[in-house]
């Protein structure tokens, strides 16, 4: 909203006004994240099923998986929405695995402090440091890629230019030219959605707020060191 600073002025004397600014602002906004949304489940399965490290990947179907059969009800998926440093016990019995949290046990209770998989690049994920690997996923890379610069700049090296015909990308249109901690984020929850069972948006899936795992995934780039080398990863 570029003149929203000096249009508050005025709206804060007329509370009628503010509330109908608000009002649009707020619909401007979902109807934003909702395209995006479809964008990225439009592209995420077969994204996945062009990821070799993602174990029984081509189980998925990216045309004929419903959205009601992700989530804990498909094997592959699951794995990426498990968190990373349970993984093993995960692959020792997935079908158990997935039963108990769909069950809502009290022991498999998925929360917004939970870093799944999808987050992680495999080569680098140390079980023990949380921080190893993490926003680092191929997956992840190509998501925020297919998002912001375009479908077709996905698996392509940063700076890569090539005219494309049609509607120009998010980042060209709004003159975005860095990665942000925000954008990473905002894209993590897009793909944790994509991938999970829920049909419609909703802050909370089971026991997972994707509005506490949004704060939550910024809380790693208030250390600059890491900030630094995951951003210019």
């Amino acid at each position: 909203m570029p003149h929203l600073r000096g249009d508050l002025d005025f709206l804060l004397l007329d509370p009628n006004s503010l509330r109908i600014y608000a009002k649009y602002i707020d619909n401007r906004a979902k109807a934003a994240c909702s395209d995006d949304l479809g964008s990225v489940r439009g592209s995420i399965l077969g994204y996945i099923r062009n990821t070799p490290e993602y174990m029984n990947a081509t189980t998925i179907n990216p045309i004929h998986t419903l959205k009601t059969e992700c989530g804990w009800y498909n094997i592959a998926i699951s794995r990426l929405l498990c968190p990373q440093d349970r993984l093993a016990e995960f692959d020792a019995d997935p079908e158990a695995f997935c039963a108990s949290v769909c069950n809502g046990e009290a022991n498999f209770k998925i929360t917004a402090d939970d870093h799944p998989l999808l987050l992680y690049n495999n080569t680098l994920a140390d079980p023990n440091d949380p921080m190893a690997g993490l926003m680092c996923s191929d997956l992840l890379k190509m998501a925020y890629q297919s998002l912001w610069t375009g479908p077709s700049s996905v698996g392509k090296k940063p700076g890569h230019t090539e005219k494309i015909c049609g509607r120009p990308s998010i980042a060209s249109t709004y003159g975005i030219t860095q990665v942000e901690p925000r954008t990473i984020a905002y894209v993590a929850v897009l793909v944790q959605f994509a991938l999970n069972s829920q049909t419609q948006w909703s802050r909370v899936h089971i026991d997972f707020d994707s509005a506490e795992w949004y704060k939550q995934l910024l809380e790693p780039f208030k250390s600059p060191s890491w900030a630094k080398k995951m951003l210019e990863w």
